[in-house]
């Protein structure tokens, strides 16, 4: 499964969606994402292609929102983050 199907539009409900379907979809970012799923209907089954509409950018090093994994505080080197944390301290209001 993708994910939780949140919204369907009318023109897929009804089966008339031509080459396109669209709808929203509540995921998790923890797992991979799918390119494709097999859907069946009553007389065929076949493999549709998935398109991800506005993905945030989502770290799988920190499971965070916001940034990416090359940009994690936790993938820095450990000098990178003394000095982070060292700056961080110094700008703090007393």
């Amino acid at each position: 499964a993708v994910g939780v199907l949140l919204k369907i539009d009318q023109a897929t409900h009804n089966g008339n969606f031509g080459h396109f379907a669209q709808v929203l979809v509540d995921i998790n970012l923890k797992n991979p994402l799918l390119d494709s799923i097999q859907v069946e209907s009553e007389d065929e089954c076949r493999f549709v292609h998935l398109c991800y509409e506005r993905l945030p950018n989502f770290c799988s090093t920190c499971s965070s929102i916001g940034h990416v994994p090359s940009n994690c505080y936790h993938n820095k080197p450990k000098e990178d983050k003394e000095k982070i944390t060292k700056k961080s301290e110094g700008s703090a209001p007393k």
